[in-house]
């Protein structure tokens, strides 16, 4: 069974993606100490609360794209500061340049 102050965590995230994500505000929703929330994060999901931030704005930042938004409008969506922010995190974790490999991606996104 899923730890409900993970699920509480992760509501608050999603919630807050498109605008500043603040741990001390992930902490509070899931009722747990900013070190706590660490400690959760790490041994659940093998991350710090920072990293699954980043990974869930890139999902959703490819997901406006890949529905037809400009790179400019899903960055902005995904809470990014610009599309320049959105291609250098793409280029950082994958290797690859967001304007040009998402044309010819084919993806299938699991929520």
């Amino acid at each position: 069974m899923p730890d409900p102050r993970l699920q509480r965590a992760l509501e608050q995230v999603d919630a807050l993606l498109s605008g500043k994500v603040s741990a001390a505000a992930v902490a509070e929703a899931a009722h747990l100490s900013l070190s706590q929330l660490e400690r959760l994060f790490s041994a659940k999901l093998g991350l710090p609360v920072r990293q699954l931030v980043l990974w869930r704005r890139l999902r959703l930042a490819i997901r406006g794209i890949l529905l037809g938004n400009t790179l400019t409008h899903a960055a902005h969506g995904a809470g990014f500061a610009d599309a320049a922010h959105f291609s250098r995190t793409m280029r950082s974790l994958f290797g690859v340049r967001a304007d040009r490999s998402l044309r010819q991606l084919t993806v299938k996104l699991i929520d």
